[in-house]
Formats: C-alpha cells, sequence, structure tokens
C-alpha cells in the first residue's frame, strides 16, 4: 500500500512540474472542435496534461502529437511537457497504463497531424510553430 502511494505521489508531482514549467509560445496549435479559435494557456495545458475527456460540446478529447521518430517530436515534448520525448511517452503510458486516458494519437509529419485533426472531430494537436500552414478554421490561438 505504502510503495502504491508513493508512486501516486510521484506521478502527482512530475505532472505539476510539467504543468508549471511549459512554453507553449513555441507552438503551434491545431484545433477540431466547432467554435472554439481560442483558449487560455492553462486549458490547453490542462487538455494536452489529460485534464479534460471531453469539451464543452460533450466530443471526446482526442490528442494528436508527433511520433518518437518525427522531427516535430523533441520541440513538442520540451516545449509542452518540458521533458524528452522519451519521457513525453513515459507520460502518456502512465497515464493510460492506469486507466485514466486513451493514448494519443501518434503520427509523423506535420501535413499527417493537420489532415487527421481535420478529418476527425474532437481533435486536438501541438507541432512546433511555423512548421506548417494551418488552416484558419483549425488554428487555436492562446488567449
Amino acid at each position: 500500500m505504502k510503495t502504491w502511494y508513493l508512486i501516486v505521489l510521484g506521478l502527482l508531482a512530475a505532472h505539476l512540474s510539467y504543468a508549471q514549467k511549459a512554453d507553449i509560445g513555441e507552438l503551434d496549435f491545431i484545433i477540431n472542435v466547432n467554435d472554439v479559435t481560442e483558449l487560455p494557456q492553462s486549458e490547453i495545458l490542462k487538455t494536452f496534461k489529460n485534464g479534460r475527456s471531453l469539451w464543452d460540446s460533450n466530443q471526446k478529447v482526442i490528442i494528436v502529437l508527433p511520433a518518437k521518430n518525427s522531427s516535430l517530436a523533441s520541440d513538442v515534448a520540451k516545449n509542452l511537457y518540458n521533458t524528452s520525448v522519451s519521457g513525453m511517452q513515459k507520460f502518456w503510458l502512465a497515464l493510460v497504463f492506469q486507466g485514466r486516458s486513451s493514448p494519443p494519437v501518434f503520427l509523423q509529419s506535420a501535413k499527417d497531424i493537420v489532415e487527421y485533426v481535420e478529418n476527425n472531430p474532437g481533435a486536438i494537436a501541438a507541432i512546433p510553430a511555423g512548421s506548417i500552414e494551418i488552416p484558419s478554421n483549425l488554428k487555436l490561438s492562446i488567449k
């Protein structure tokens, strides 16, 4: 029981440290949720760190991230999760293993990510700023 408590406490501490040090200004965000074109930074971080499973419209949140071998992955891991690519994957693996989340969709290129978000209502993605031109109806701004 004590070991389980320490594991949960450690994961919570890691989660909180990610939230405090993220620098999301270096990223572009893509979203496919009706009438959502901007969100506060705190809501964006909460969404990417499994703080919400449904949008206000009751659509399921689908997280889309660059795959581990993608050239985009290290910038997203550093700026959104304040960690390495393997740290980002471990973060998600822990959430999925605990049954607290569905796994994100991992894709190789910025083009693949934009196309996936465009074709999947409820999807939200992060890519390094300037990686690709994002259609205006999919661009998410930080309030």
